[in-house]
């Protein structure tokens, strides 16, 4: 009886009709006597100076074709891709809707935090930021979520040509939200099923969803800058950043180096081999092993070394590990970090300090725990160092990795050696950092996503954001 009555309720669907109530609030801090003394600089002589623009708009969209922009409601049922019942939505639907944030005349960089909140949700329906389910999850319910907020935010630079003239005419920057409410299944982490929750669910009324954008005047000396935020300390610490390459999850992210412009993050552990765009790279995946990954014998142009190590360095071979938006901040990736980078960033906690020189011989970096560096200084060993060589950021594994096929012994940095030419710098299991060969199967890759001034957000919970 009761299954009958889950089944009655789904075909008929589910009465909850979703109104988007619109609020807009905003918050400049371009205003009276502060802003002015933001905008204007008074020197002696005869000067001129405006106050830059500020404006600052919400305003909604049904994600479908020649939808029309609105200030006003829209029905969340109108978003759907899925028909039932005109106003109503229920288990099965899904729907696009966008929210447009309009800086059209807006003359000063700002950040915008929206604020979505929801009374009487169904449980089941799930939210992500982008017009599928690949976006970012912004909440995928669960028990006790029938009331929820979602919350996101973005920086804005304003728009100039080459000549630096502000050309921000057509400032319209559309944030995708997509839902789903998932038909059938079992809650995972709960004895309910979908079905349970959605016969409960069906008699919550009238879902309610209010959205609210801050605006912030943001001017350049207020940016976040990563310089002050990152420092020594905070390398080897979590990023909450996660991307899905065929059937990897790589979320095990960590901050590994602050150069001043860009904050390197590296993977906290080998890529699987499955995850490397063979036809990009031209690498080869050994198999029966889950790491490794080399060139083929032949497979390279002389000198071989720095011809391997052109296929880690092009960003193009590594783009699948960025998502689109991290991509459309101007982050790359690359299949592994360069011998240089790798040894400031452990100079920089304080271990053994270890020196590169990559300039006195054409084939590649020489390395050696003495300055200066010998002609002849090809590798380190750095197990001596027990905190170092103890730190997972450096050496993830402190062990060889036996499987079917051949080991793994470590990781290839993305710098050739001076040993010779066709020899890439690897970092092994067993704390040394020397030259190999580029073809035997036995190393894998540990690659980095450099991000932008300004991308990287708070640490909080145990982990830096993304913004």
């Amino acid at each position: 009886m009761e299954q009958n009555n889950q089944v009655k309720h789904k075909n008929i669907g589910l009465r909850v009709v979703i109104a988007l109530l619109l609020a807009i609030t905003i918050v400049a801090s371009c205003l009276g006597m502060y802003a002015w003394a933001k905008y204007i600089t008074t020197v002696p002589g005869t000067a001129t100076a405006q106050i830059a623009k500020w404006n600052f708009d919400l305003k909604l969209k049904e994600g479908k074709q020649n939808a029309v922009e609105t200030t006003g409601p829209i029905d969340m049922a109108s978003t759907m891709f899925n028909h039932v019942v005109n106003g109503k939505i229920a288990p099965g639907t899904s729907g696009l809707f966008y929210v447009i944030i309009d800086t059209t005349e807006t003359e000063v960089d700002c950040q915008y935090d929206v604020s979505i909140s929801l009374t009487n949700c169904p449980r089941n329906i799930k939210f992500y930021r982008g017009t599928d389910e690949t976006g970012e999850v912004l909440s995928l319910g669960g028990e006790n979520t029938t009331t929820r907020t979602l919350n996101f935010s973005r920086y804005l630079a304003v728009k100039k040509d080459v000549n630096g003239t502000i050309t921000n005419e057509n400032g319209k920057y559309e944030e995708p939200i997509y839902w789903v409410w998932d038909y059938s299944g079992t809650v995972e982490g709960s004895a309910a099923t979908y079905d349970q929750w959605d016969t409960v669910d069906s008699n919550i009324g009238t879902t309610t969803m209010t959205i609210t954008a801050t605006g912030t005047e943001m001017l350049e000396n207020l940016k976040p800058s990563l310089v002050s935020q990152v420092k020594a300390a905070n390398y080897g610490q979590a990023v909450n950043y996660s991307v899905t390459v065929g059937n990897n999850e790589l979320d095990n992210w960590k901050i590994f180096y602050n150069d001043g412009t860009y904050v390197y993050m590296i993977y906290g552990d080998y890529l699987p081999s499955s995850a490397i765009d063979t036809t990009k790279t031209g690498m080869t995946r050994q198999s029966g092993t889950t790491y490794n990954a080399y060139w083929a014998n032949g497979s390279l142009t002389a000198p071989e070394n720095k011809s391997a190590v052109a296929t880690l360095t092009n960003t193009n071979n590594w783009s699948q590990l960025l998502t689109a938006e991290l991509a459309n901040k101007g982050a790359t990736a690359q299949g592994g970090v360069t011998t240089d980078i790798w040894a400031k960033s452990w100079n920089a906690k304080g271990y053994t300090p270890i020196y590169v020189d990559s300039e006195t011989s054409s084939m590649g970096d020489l390395i050696s725990t003495s300055k200066p560096v010998a002609s002849d200084s090809c590798g380190v060993d750095l197990a001596s160092d027990q905190t170092g060589y103890g730190d997972s950021l450096y050496f993830p594994k402190t062990e060889q990795i036996s499987e079917s096929g051949p080991p793994c012994m470590g990781y290839w940095l993305a710098s050739p050696s001076a040993y010779d030419d066709s020899y890439v710098m690897v970092v092994y299991y067993d704390g040394r950092v020397n030259p190999n060969n580029c073809y035997p199967p036995i190393f894998a890759c540990r690659p980095v996503v450099k991000l932008p001034n300004t991308v990287l957000g708070e640490y909080t919970n145990g982990a830096w954001n993304i913004e």
